[in-house]
């Protein structure tokens, strides 16, 4: 992630970047390597409990989500009214 947000700002990007993940299996140090003033947030799943959850970290919780998504699954309805 460090390597392309450096990337970008070196391409012009403005210093605004928001960083998205599925799971939020973020290694050891992270806090410290993510938190460069370019990135303003970072969004996560709720799929795995953060150890740490930063300031600029947003949970973002998808038990709903799923749970709409086995109910379609098992009465075989449309996958297209799914949030």
């Amino acid at each position: 992630m460090i390597d392309a947000v450096t990337a970008v700002l070196d391409a012009g990007a403005k210093p605004e970047i928001t960083l998205a993940a599925t799971h939020g299996l973020f290694l050891d140090g992270a806090r410290e390597r993510l938190g460069l003033p370019a990135i303003r947030q970072i969004f996560t799943t709720d799929t795995i409990k953060p150890h740490e959850s930063p300031p600029n970290w947003r949970i973002v919780p998808i038990t709903s989500l799923l749970a709409d998504a086995i109910r379609c699954s098992m009465s075989e309805g449309p996958r297209g009214e799914l949030p």
